[in-house]
């Protein structure tokens, strides 16, 4: 499984000292965020460059688009960036409701939409991944799985990560055939922010359900956007590992 992180664990970093940070701490993949560091097109080839220069590839650009928005041109233009950067996925969000709260007829609008959204990706040769995360469709393994069947578009997958809820090895277990990305961090359901070794003897757990299905392991939200506890906290997830 590749280790890499999230350029937002660090939003308050240029795209540069981000590098830097990768390189220090032998990390060889990154995912790039397009609400700071990524923009557009433009930067995102000096990003690239830099990438080229510091030994790391992007696997994911993590889009803050919205299914639901219906505009695919600002879509497509995060799909160039992530062309751009070489990556292999584009992450974006499922609406901005719970599935529970979700009516049919937006439902029917969002597979619409996404089949639409899938084929401008694949000209890109990218995946489209849904976050995983409260307040969307996608915030449980049968709502992920029910719209990803109903899209039916073999680009389409998911990303996962704990709520900190006691049903998250439920969650995993249930989404594990559409399992492209982790999000590994370690917090309460308050977002409060702790080391990893809090949730240790979880994502211990968690590793082992999914390690035969190699999905990418991305680091995010350390506590208090420190780089040292960002160091111990790989160091432990490669430990388990």
């Amino acid at each position: 499984m590749r280790i890499g992180f999230t350029s937002v664990t660090f939003r308050n970093l240029s795209q540069e000292e981000v590098c830097k940070i990768a390189k220090e701490n032998n990390v060889k993949f990154i995912e790039w965020g397009t609400d700071v560091h990524v923009q557009d097109g433009e930067v995102a080839k000096r990003v690239k460059a830099l990438c080229d220069e510091y030994d790391i590839k992007t696997i994911t650009v993590g889009s803050y688009y919205r299914v639901g928005d219906n505009d695919l041109g600002a879509f497509e233009k995060d799909c160039v960036s992530a062309s751009i950067l070489g990556a292999e996925r584009i992450r974006v969000w499922l609406g901005r409701i719970a599935s529970v709260d979700t009516n049919e007829d937006t439902y029917l609008e969002y597979v619409s939409e996404i089949q639409k959204l899938a084929d401008i990706a694949k000209k890109y040769s990218l995946d489209l991944c849904f976050e995983y995360h409260k307040k969307t469709y996608n915030d449980t393994f049968k709502s992920s799985n029910k719209i990803i069947r109903d899209v039916n578009k073999d680009n389409v997958k998911t990303l996962w990560q704990p709520f900190s809820y006691d049903n998250d090895m439920e969650s995993l277990l249930g989404i594990l055939d559409n399992l492209k990305e982790v999000h590994v961090f370690a917090w309460d359901i308050n977002y409060q922010r702790y080391p990893l070794s809090w949730k240790k003897e979880d994502w211990k757990a968690f590793i082992d359900v999914f390690k035969p299905y190699n999905p990418d392991l991305i680091m995010e939200f350390v506590k208090d956007d420190n780089t040292d506890n960002f160091k111990e906290d790989l160091n432990l997830l490669r430990s388990i590992i």
